[in-house]
C-alpha cells in the first residue's frame, strides 16, 4: 500500500473511531468536550482530528459537535417532554443556556419554543 492510500485508510479509521465515540458513547453530552479532549481520547493530535473531521464532514469540530447535541435534544426533548416544559440544557451537553439558544437559533432559525409549537401544529394538521 502506498503512503497516500495508507494515510487515507488511517484517516477513515480515525473518523470512524471519532464517530463511534459520538454515537455509541454519546460523548457529545459532556458539556466540557473540546477538540483537544476528543483528540486525547483517540490518542491523536488535535490537528489531525480536526483535519479529518473537516475532510469527512465539511464542518469544523464545533459545528459537528453542535449538530449532535441539537439533534439529540430535538429527538429526546420531544419524546420525553412532548416539546413542553423547562429545558435542562446541560443534560443535552450544553455548557450554558445562552450557547444552547444561540446554536438552536442558528440551526432552525427560531427559538426552541417556536420550533416545538410549529411541530405540534403540524402534527395536529396531520392527525
Amino acid at each position: 500500500m502506498n503512503e497516500g492510500k495508507r494515510k487515507q485508510a488511517s484517516d477513515r479509521l480515525l473518523f470512524a473511531r471519532a464517530k463511534d465515540l459520538m454515537e455509541s458513547h454519546q460523548v457529545f453530552l459532556e458539556p466540557d468536550l473540546t477538540l483537544n479532549k476528543m483528540a486525547d481520547r483517540l490518542e491523536r493530535s488535535r490537528t489531525s482530528l480536526s483535519s479529518v473531521i473537516n475532510r469527512e464532514t465539511g464542518k469544523n469540530f464545533s459545528v459537528w459537535l453542535a449538530e449532535y447535541r441539537i439533534n439529540y435534544f430535538v429527538e429526546n426533548y420531544l419524546k420525553e417532554q412532548g416539546g413542553k416544559g423547562k429545558i435542562e440544557y446541560a443534560r443535552y451537553g450544553f455548557a450554558s443556556r445562552s450557547s444552547f439558544y444561540r446554536l438552536f437559533q442558528n440551526f432552525f432559525n427560531c427559538s426552541p419554543h417556536e420550533y416545538f409549537n410549529r411541530k405540534s401544529a403540524e402534527e395536529e394538521e396531520v392527525g
